[in-house]
């Protein structure tokens, strides 16, 4: 949870040479949800997941850093105002902890941000049905609605789906993950628009066995609703009307 090693072989110019690199994260990660994959010229891009939303000073702990090690401007314009949104929310929270006098407007703004950080500590992998899907909240323990304050957490209304890729055998791209996350997908794409204050998400279980532990999770997929602090199985099929039926009851 704090540092990557990697090492390879390779030939260039005809040798035969030796690569490794070991760095000593500025922070603490989520080792488990670390994704990469080749990339064109010889390389290769690896994702790395923050155990906590921060806006690091730099990568690695030390002061001192690898004379190669520099700043991908591509990926840091791109990010640029997610950054700096979540910069703002950070005074905001400090300023309002002083003044002890939240601002309604700023409040909302603040939720949403919020939200929108703690939603990027869950992790997918890349044989998740929902791998980088927008319409469907990747939801687990770190961030998780159902506890949370404001209006897009108790207040809303919340169907969450929680699934193993490993047990739908999603490697080989069964029709049995095929079918539940185009079923889900299609739940995600239509309750909202049928019901503004119902959001859609699922929980990776391979990756956050102990939080689906803890929610009872029994045989998978399993989808429950969350409302005002209480909880409810669906039993029976996930069509529209019934997911609409299952919402208001």
């Amino acid at each position: 949870s704090c540092c990557l090693n990697f090492s390879a072989s390779g030939e260039h110019s005809q040798l035969r040479k030796r690569y490794a690199l070991d760095l000593h994260l500025f922070g603490e990660v989520v080792a488990d949800a670390w994704s990469w994959q080749h990339a064109s010229a010889g390389r290769l891009t690896v994702e790395i997941g923050k155990a906590k939303p921060a806006t690091w000073p730099r990568l690695v702990r030390s002061a001192s850093r690898p004379a190669n090690l520099g700043i991908w401007d591509a990926m840091e314009s791109k990010w640029q105002s997610e950054l700096r949104d979540f910069g703002k929310a950070e005074k905001r929270q400090h300023k309002e902890a002083k003044s002890g006098k939240p601002d309604p407007e700023a409040a909302e703004a603040e939720d949403e941000a919020l939200h929108d950080d703690f939603s990027r500590t869950c992790f997918n992998n890349a044989t998740s049905p929902f791998f980088k899907n927008r319409q469907i909240a990747v939801l687990c323990d770190t961030y998780w609605p159902p506890r949370m304050t404001g209006k897009l957490g108790r207040s809303t209304t919340w169907l969450v789906l929680f699934y193993s890729p490993n047990e739908m055998k999603c490697d080989d791209h069964s029709a049995k993950c095929t079918t539940t996350g185009d079923r889900w997908l299609a739940v995600g794409k239509k309750i909202p628009q049928v019901s503004p204050d119902a959001k859609v998400g699922a929980v990776n279980c391979d990756l956050h066995a102990s939080f689906c532990s803890a929610q009872d999770v029994g045989h998978m997929p399993y989808v429950r609703r969350y409302k005002a602090g209480k909880r409810k199985i669906l039993y029976g099929d996930w069509d529209i009307d019934s997911l609409m039926q299952f919402i208001r009851s």
